[in-house]
Order: C-alpha cells, then structure tokens, then sequence
C-alpha cells in the first residue's frame, strides 16, 4: 500500500451575517490561472478514480429567486439572529454562511438553472457528481428538487446523481421495501443517475443501518424483480466498523459519514484502528470503500462544532484517501450550510476551498502530485478566538472536547523555496517555505490576516484575509475563512518580464538535504535509530538528534550570508513542544546504522540557533542558523537537545513524505 502518497499530501496539510463579498469569478477550467497548477482537460480528469459531493436540495444558491439585498429568504430567516421566528435566536441565527449570491433568474425553471450552475461549478473543479440526499418522496419540496437536480445533470451533462435516500427521515423510517423500490426505480429512469459500468445502479442509502440487512435484501430483490434492475448496494453507516460485517454479504461497497477533527485523521497511521487500517479491513471484507474528504464542520443550532485546523483536516482526509488506495471519494458536503461543511463557492469564502480541494484531487484521480506551476498562499483563519466573549446563550462546543486551535495559517503552494511570513494582527511568523506544498502558522490575534511570499528579495505573492479578527464578534462563528492569492490578492508570474540587459544574480538559494540523522535514547542506550522516519530531542531522558549535512561550495563570487534549517513537526499532538530546542554543532565521526547513545557524538559548545514556537502538530518549520559559523565545501553535523520534558518530534529523512523531509536553506549572496 503506497503510504508514501497519503502522508505527503499533509505538505501538501447585528441581526444578519456581516462579511465582505468575495467576487465570485467564473468556475475554474482546464487552462484556469486561478489555480497552482493546471487543471487536466475535463476527459483525461473523468477518466480516473470518481469523486462525488454530498448534496442537500434544500440549501439551493436560491430559495426564492430574489437577490440578497432585498433581502432574500437566507438573509431574512437563516442568517438573522432572529429569522424563522427566533426558532435560532439562542444560537444566533441558523448558519454562517451562504451560497453566493446572484441576481434573481429570469423564467419559471429558475430553481433548474441554479441547479445547473452548480453542477457546473462542481464539475469545473472536478467532480463527477453529486450524492443527493432524499429525505423524503411524494410532492415535497426535497423530492421536487431532486428532480430538479436529475434534469440539470441531464442538461449539462458528463455529470451524474448517486441516489442516497436518508434513512434517518421521519418519512423514511417507516417506509417498505416495496415502496422505496419504486420511488427509487422512478428515480433511476434518468439517463444522469449514477450507474456502474456493468449497468448496475448504485444506491448509497445514508445511515444504512436504520433499516435491517432483511429489509434491504428484500428492496434489492424487488428492485430486480419488479423493475428489472441490478442494484450496486454501496451503505453507508455512521460506524463502518461496527455494521460492515453485518451488511456484507448484501453491499457492494462501504461508506461511512466521516471524522472532521484532524487529530483523529493521522495518515500515517496503519494500525488496524487507524483510518487507513479500517479501510483496509472493509477490503479484505471483499467491498469496495467510499472514503470521506472533508473540509469542516461547525453546526451552530446544534451547538457543536469538530476542530479541522484549518486546511489540516482537508488534507489528512485526502491523504487516507490515497493511502488507503480508496475506490471512490465522497465529500460531505457540496452545500449543507447550517452544518458548516460546504466546499462549494459560498458568499464568505468565495471558491478558496474549492480550489485547494481541486489540487488533491486531482492527485488522487491521476495517482500523482500536481506540478506546481503558479505560486499561490491561501490564507485560513477564524473571526474571532475561541474564548471571545458571545452574546448568545447556546455556544459551540467541540466534539467530544477536542483541542481548540487558535491560529492563522499559510497554505503555501511554490514553484521553488521561498520565504514565507504569515501575520494576524501584531503577530508574525516567517517560515522558510519549500518548494511544493507547506504551511506556516501564526496564533491567532485581533486585526488583521495576511501572507507574504517573498524570493531573492522580490515579493512574488500576497494576500489579505476577507475576515479580519475581532475582539467582540457579533454571533460564534466557528468556520475558518479562506482566501486565496490568485482569486483576492496578488501573484506575480513565475517568469519575470524580461529585461533589456541581463543581469547577474546578486544572491541564490540552495537546498541541501542531510546525508544521514537520526535519534540516541538514553533509555535504551544500545538502539540504533538510522531507520526511524521519525527525530527525537527531550531533556528528561536525554532524547537527542542529529543530522549530519555536506555544505556545498558556495558559487564563484559569492558567499554564505544567511542560512536556516527546515523541519516538519511530527503529526501526533505529543510531536509539538512549546520548550526552546537549541541546535550544536556536533562532531562528524558517526554512522547513521550503528549510532547509538553510548557512541553517540560530541557535542561541541557552537551554538548555531533555537527552535521556539514548534506548538502545532504537523506543521512545516524552520529555525534560523548562524551562517557564518557554518564552512561551504566541508561536513557539518547538527544536533537538537533540551532540558525540557516537552518533547519534539520531527520527521527524517527516512519519512515517506519527501516534502516533510528536513533540510538546509542556504543563501549566498554576491561577496
């Protein structure tokens, strides 16, 4: 199972709402410089591995064709503190966000035309189709869209409709077999529902196990016997690994609703717990599995919401989805606002996430990284701490009371390194970026968020947050707010207007990965740890690191004025350490598979800098080295120790993950 992939794309890791408008530009295309990368042509894309959104009919772009200043029903009853009678006063309204507004649609099947440009903007950023959820049949207003939305796909086309009924209706809950055979076999008449290649058609019932393994063997048998129609069962349960077993002799694959928390989504994980363990064991089952990707989850009527860390969670989930080798990927969801899990172009984070969402899927469906063609940072970050004061008696509360992050992050995607600093108000932080995926972070403060990207002195990206921080925010609004560079700031193109008369680079910067490290443990003074992905420095129990680099001559003419060393903090919450970390020069006369506490190295009394502020898990780092007692041409060994019992843990150069890998940033500048 290629591990490799999954863990690298963590690199990759007053009455009515009030925020600015982002501009909601035309949907992304092959060819699209709105995105890092170039978007493959829609057929080689479609061609691969199938990715679906969930879809929930009554969250439209619109609910009653009027434009949002007039104001429509989602200003007036679900974002307003006291919409729909003040049936959400307490939790300050229903939702925090909305689909982007548009003007009113001129004709009577305007409630299809939306439906089309959804689909539209799904496919353009890759998706195959949408999972719609049926809570109900009949006349209802959730049944009539759902036809509205079968006819759009027809319309469109190249896009299909995956049937999930919703078994935890109240119209649900007591339906027969026969008759939910017969609405679906309805339903299954079009030619854009969603079927396999064999013709069978796949219905992906949401909470399966509301119903008994009898009650579906008889729908599957009246589906067939009545209707004429093989059906691909695909369950799924809110615990796969507690109704798979039970199901499988009936199901053709696995889903399960998915976990939103990114400490519970460790890709690196295999144990027969772990996501990607439990992925494992629905294929040795002999089913196929639907993994879920999310983005978030904050649900303020219900007063919960799951901690994401920013993109962290986006990205670990895709990473499962890749290591696991997934045969299909939902994403819950396409646009359930009142959940806050939408990943579809929204009024308050225009199509950041979508666009962030497009990068690791295509990953995922051409089975390797994009290249990364177009220098971009999008910026995620709340509008307010999480201990900011809230005027509404119903607050939020993290599930099963996970941590609480407060921090901005830099999502940074590069064509090479580059250095990267991050602020929320009067904090910052500077990160020396790598070329491909990473992030930097900041702690969250009240002001405003921005990211800047500069390379040999020139400032090649930018941006501002649409969601400044405040102090006193007016509802809890737990979403992180995304915004990207190439949508809202400014990027400049990869290749520089050429001049007149070249001229000679004043400075260059090269990367320099190490030759060996590892980790000594004075617990077990005999054990040798060259072959760990993973470093340790803890003072206690004397855990200490050592990476040993050969330092290139440095080019004719110039010198090294500027150097720093980059790591990746290890993913579990135990990896981060708020402890200072000091890097010694130490001697060079070991080997990296026989090291051990007893022969470990020298130290010298060279103190060459101090890590601080490695707090968060899985998060790109680097600490600055003094350069000029570092000698180009010659071998230089490193080593992290402390005196802390807080211990860090940081991924070598054994890690699957090339991205996350540590390495040497050295700049020379022109004597």
């Amino acid at each position: 199972m290629p591990l490799a992939l999954g863990v690298a794309l963590g690199i990759l890791l007053a009455g009515t709402l009030s925020v600015p408008v982002p501009i909601i530009t035309p949907a992304i295309a092959a060819g699209s410089t709105m995105l890092p990368f170039d978007l493959p042509s829609a057929a080689s894309l479609h061609a691969g591995k199938q990715v679906f959104a969930h879809y929930v009919p009554w969250y439209p772009l619109s609910l009653d064709n009027l434009a949002a200043s007039t104001p429509d029903y989602y200003n007036k009853n679900y974002l307003a503190v006291n919409g729909e009678n003040g049936k959400y006063a307490a939790h300050g309204g229903l939702m925090r966000d909305r689909p982007s507004p548009r003007p009113p649609v001129l004709g009577a099947d305007w409630r299809v035309k939306d439906m089309e440009t959804e689909i539209r903007r799904a496919q353009s950023s890759g998706l195959d189709g949408f999972v719609v959820s049926i809570p109900s049949f009949g006349n209802t207003r959730s049944r009539l869209a759902t036809n509205d939305l079968i006819q759009a796909a027809q319309t469109v086309g190249n896009f299909t409709i995956m049937l999930r009924p919703n078994m935890i209706s109240g119209s649900l809950k007591a339906i027969s077999p026969a008759a939910l055979a017969k609405e679906i076999a309805l339903l299954g008449k079009s030619s854009a529902v969603y079927r396999l290649p064999d013709r069978r058609l796949v219905v992906s019932p949401f909470m399966a196990e509301a119903a008994s393994v009898t009650f579906w063997q008889s729908f599957i048998s009246e589906m067939k016997t009545s209707y004429q129609e093989d059906v691909a069962f695909w369950p799924m349960f809110l615990n796969e690994v507690t109704w798979g077993p039970s199901f499988k002799d009936v199901s053709y694959g696995e889903a399960t609703w998915g976990e939103r928390t990114a400490a519970n989504n460790d890709p690196s994980l295999t144990s027969p717990t772990s996501k990607v363990g439990r992925v494992k064991a629905v294929h040795d089952r002999g089913s196929k599995w639907m993994q879920p990707v999310s983005l978030g989850d904050a649900r303020p009527a219900q007063s919960k919401f799951y901690e994401p860390q920013n993109s962290e969670n986006l990205r670990r989930t895709w990473a499962i989805a890749i290591a696991s080798q997934s045969d299909m990927v939902h994403i819950p969801t396409w646009n359930d606002f009142a959940e806050g899990s939408q990943i579809g172009p929204s009024e308050k984070m225009g199509w950041a996430p979508s666009d962030i969402n497009s990068y690791y899927l295509t990953w995922y469906k051409t089975g390797s990284a994009p290249t990364i063609v177009r220098d971009a940072v999008y910026v995620s970050n709340r509008k307010h701490l999480s201990n900011a004061p809230i005027p509404y008696l119903q607050v939020m509360k993290t599930v099963n009371n996970a941590r609480v992050y407060d921090d901005a992050e830099a999502l940074i995607f590069l064509t090479a390194p580059a250095t990267v600093t991050v602020s929320s108000g009067a904090r910052s932080a500077t990160c020396e970026a790598p070329a491909g995926v990473s992030t930097c972070r900041v702690a969250l403060a009240t002001g405003a968020v921005k990211a800047k990207v500069v390379r040999s002195g020139r400032t090649v990206s930018t941006v501002e947050s649409s969601a400044p921080v405040t102090a006193s925010p007016a509802v809890q609004d737990m979403d992180y707010i995304y915004t990207s560079s190439l949508r809202s700031g400014t990027s400049t193109p990869i290749t520089p207007t050429p001049t007149p008369t070249p001229t000679t680079p004043t400075s260059t910067v090269k990367t320099v990965a190490p030759v060996a490290d590892t980790y000594v443990n004075a617990g077990a003074p005999d054990k040798n740890s060259g072959t760990t992905s993973s470093m340790v420095s803890r003072g206690d129990i004397k855990m200490n690191s050592y990476l040993r680099f050969d330092l290139p001559v440095a080019p004719a003419g110039m010198q090294l004025t500027k150097a720093s060393l980059a790591y990746w903090v290890a993913t579990t919450d135990r990896s981060s350490s708020t402890a200072s970390h000091s890097v010694w020069i130490a001697g060079n006369s070991w080997s990296e598979s026989t090291v051990t506490f007893r022969s470990k190295p020298a130290v010298t009394t060279t103190l060459l800098g101090t890590i601080t502020g490695a707090s968060a898990p899985d998060t790109g780092r680097s600490v600055s080295l003094v350069a000029s007692k570092l000698a180009p041409g010659t071998q230089v060994t490193l080593s992290i120790q402390t005196a802390s019992a807080d211990d860090l843990r940081i991924w070598s150069k054994e890690f699957a993950a090339t991205e996350r890998r540590p390495y040497l940033n050295l700049t020379y500048t022109k004597a």
